[in-house]
């Protein structure tokens, strides 16, 4: 995690400096993962995810009948 393609763990932290509530890598990696409820807070994380030049960023809104895509960057 730490040498992969990229600073996935610089970028976990700085999502944890910016205040959202937590973030992750996928096992199957090297995709992260960051939620928060908050929208501010949701476009800071694309902010970080665009300027650390992430391939995509996926916004989803999860509820009781599964998850819905909200957008998709970059299109």
């Amino acid at each position: 995690m730490l040498f992969y393609r990229c600073d996935a763990t610089g970028i976990l932290f700085e999502l944890k400096e910016a205040g959202l509530e937590g973030g992750w890598m996928t096992s199957a990696g090297p995709s992260l993962v960051a939620f928060t409820l908050d929208s501010k807070k949701k476009n800071k994380a694309i902010k970080i995810f665009k300027r650390r030049k992430c391939k995509e960023i996926v916004v989803v809104r999860p509820d009781n009948d599964g998850i819905k895509e909200t957008k998709s960057l970059p299109k």
